[in-house]
This record gives structure tokens, C-alpha cells and sequence, in this order.
């Protein structure tokens, strides 16, 4: 049995989201592949997916970026965190290295922790990378001169990577020795969509438009009741516990609902901008209502790109905060739907591509 170890960012969930099609993707091409996912995202985003182990790494192997609140990056804080991991990259290259070569792997794969070219060189195994963006670019936008050289570190530890798979809503990249691109990956709804709105409670002649809010952490529960109350011809779901709530405003189901059937059953999501969360909006034709983010050098390119293929709309924070959703929302479900489109099927081609390079080492 050949194994891949696929490490994948803890920051967030959309690196780990974009991951579990790519997993199942592998294991439908090849079921001899195993693989351990090295991450510090929750397991359970990978639940049912076959051959696959979840572990976390014994350190801080991804420093990713440094979050103040939901909506807020502290680049100082990031940069600080990034120092400490190059401070620490032989100890923790050697620890992981170890782990690999125990798992008797043949490919390391990345979405996109630099430190993996490292693991790869120090394990004598190739490694390739699945990601939009790069996290050299990210720390780039924070690094004043005296910092520049954690960038030059990091575009240093991907260059010990053969390919880079590179999704769309993406940046030029350099660092790579080959930068391949490849279809857009998002997870789609696989289950029926009449039967998830019975499971949300929707009867079928029920006229009232959906909207998911899906801020990772949570909304605080008054501002949900206000702009549930503001608006009472709108069906409002999210995953936290809702004491008191206006009959418009629901959990979602603990029965184990996935969230992208959720998502696909709405009309419109309320979620902060990133990868995971525009591209399944792109791929289940779900509007998305965004409040600003500061300090993630990636929203530029969703901002930028995002309207091609998707219906957006930005909201203001100060009304985010205050639950005045209600014209923004209208005004997002009110828009045309978007005049392009992308294939969604990156899953498909990005496993088939580490399949055939896992077969030739």
C-alpha cells in the first residue's frame, strides 16, 4: 500500500474544506493509497473518508496568521509567531521527518505549510503543494526590512517543492520549481436536496428565502435575533445554539447535516471572505454577504475576482455588528446571477495529478 502524509494549515477551515475532495478524489483513483493528514484543523472535517488517518503535529508546524477577532489579522502577532516556527524549523523538520519516515510514505503532499519542503528534503521523499495563494505573499504585505528575511525563509522551504497545484482566485507565484494551474475546488452538495430541507424543517411550498450564516465562531446570539426579527421573510440557519429565537432563526440540525447539503439548500450565506467559503458559494450557486476583513492579503483577490462568478455583496461592519443585515441581504438576493462560471471539478484533477506522481516514485 503506498502513502501519501498531506499536511494541511490549521488556519481556518477552508484549507481543511478544500482538502476533503482532493482525499476522497485520491482514494476513488487508487484504494491502495493511504493517507495521514498532518493538521491541526477538527477531524471532522474528514469523517468518512476512506484510508485516511488524521494526526496533529507535535509542534507548530503551520503559524498561519494571527487572528484579534473574526474579522481582524495582527500582522506583529503573525510575524512574531512566524519567527518563533523558523526559530525552531531544524527541531521541528527533524521531529516530522521522523514521522514520515515512519509512516513508510512515498509523497508528501501540502495545502500549504512551507515547512513541508523541509520534511520532504530532510525525509528524501518529493513533495507537491495544493493551494491559491502562498504564505510567503501573505507575510510579504506585513514585513517591514527588518522581517524580510522570515519571507526569504519561507519562499526558501517551498522551493524544496517540486509542483505547486495552483487554484484560481490566486497571485503570481515564484517560489515554486513548477506552478501547474488547476480547475477551482469546492465541495458540492452530495446529498438530496428535497431531503435536507426537510431536515432543516422547510416544508416545500414554504416561499421564504434561506440564508446560512457561517462565521466560524459564531455570531453573538443578540445580533442574530435582530436581524432575524428585521427581517421575517428570510429563513435564517446556523450551527450555534439558539436560546429565545424569533421562529425565523434555526440551528441546524444535530444530526449530522453536512454543511455544504446546507449551504447548497440557501439562497445566500453570511460568512467572512476566504477560499473555502467563495468557492463552494461558486460551485452551489449560493450568493454570499461578506463583512470586511482586515489584514489577509487574500481578500484582495476574492474582491476582485469573486463578482465573475458569484453573487457578493459587502456589508458594513458597524451594521454586521449591530444585526442591520436586512438591505444588504435583500440587495444580495436581488442580484443577477453571475454571468460566468467555473468547473468546480479541481477535486478530480488535482488527485489524478498525485496519483500518477505518487506511482512514479
Amino acid at each position: 500500500m503506498r502513502t501519501i502524509v498531506y499536511y494541511v494549515s490549521g488556519h481556518g477551515f477552508g484549507h481543511a474544506r478544500r482538502t476533503a475532495p482532493v482525499l476522497r478524489a485520491i482514494v476513488a483513483a487508487d484504494p491502495a493509497v493511504r493517507i495521514v493528514v498532518r493538521t491541526a484543523a477538527p477531524a471532522a472535517m474528514f469523517d468518512g473518508i476512506a484510508n485516511v488517518r488524521i494526526t496533529a503535529p507535535a509542534q507548530d508546524f503551520d503559524p498561519g496568521a494571527v487572528e484579534r477577532d473574526a474579522l481582524t489579522v495582527d500582522p506583529a502577532a503573525s510575524l512574531a509567531r512566524l519567527a518563533g516556527v523558523v526559530s525552531r524549523k531544524d527541531e521541528i523538520v527533524a521531529a516530522e521527518a521522523a514521522f514520515v519516515r515512519g509512516c513508510g510514505a512515498q509523497l508528501i503532499a501540502a495545502d500549504i505549510p512551507f515547512l513541508a519542503g523541509d520534511v520532504a528534503e530532510a525525509a528524501g521523499i518529493p513533495a507537491v503543494a495544493v493551494g491559491n495563494f502562498t504564505w510567503d505573499w501573505i507575510y510579504e504585505a506585513y514585513a517591514p526590512p527588518r522581517t524580510r528575511g522570515l519571507v526569504a525563509a519561507v519562499r526558501a522551504s517551498y522551493g524544496k517543492m517540486r509542483t505547486l497545484y495552483q487554484l484560481p482566485l490566486g497571485h503570481r507565484v515564484t517560489s515554486f520549481r513548477e506552478v501547474v494551474p488547476v480547475p477551482l475546488l469546492a465541495e458540492r452538495a452530495r446529498g438530496d436536496r428535497a431531503a435536507t430541507l426537510a431536515r432543516l424543517g422547510v416544508e416545500g411550498a414554504d416561499p421564504r428565502r434561506r440564508v446560512l450564516v457561517a462565521m466560524r465562531g459564531g455570531v453573538e446570539v443578540g445580533v442574530l435575533r435582530r436581524a432575524a426579527e428585521a427581517s421575517p421573510e428570510i429563513l435564517f440557519f446556523t450551527g450555534q445554539p439558539l436560546p429565545d429565537a424569533p421562529a425565523n432563526l434555526r440551528a441546524l440540525p444535530g444530526d449530522g447535516l453536512d454543511f455544504t447539503d446546507a449551504l447548497a439548500a440557501c439562497d445566500a450565506a453570511v460568512a467572512k471572505l476566504g477560499y473555502g467559503i467563495v468557492s463552494d458559494c461558486i460551485a452551489n450557486g449560493v450568493g454570499l454577504l461578506h463583512p470586511p476583513r482586515t489584514g489577509f492579503r487574500e481578500d484582495e483577490i476574492s474582491l476582485r475576482e469573486g463578482p465573475r462568478y458569484l453573487r457578493m455583496r459587502g456589508i458594513r461592519r458597524e451594521d454586521f455588528e449591530a444585526g442591520n443585515w436586512r438591505n444588504d441581504l435583500i440587495a444580495l438576493l436581488d442580484q443577477a446571477a453571475p454571468r460566468e462560471w467555473m468547473s468546480p471539478n479541481g477535486g478530480i484533477v488535482i488527485a489524478e495529478r498525485i496519483v500518477e506522481r505518487l506511482k512514479r516514485t
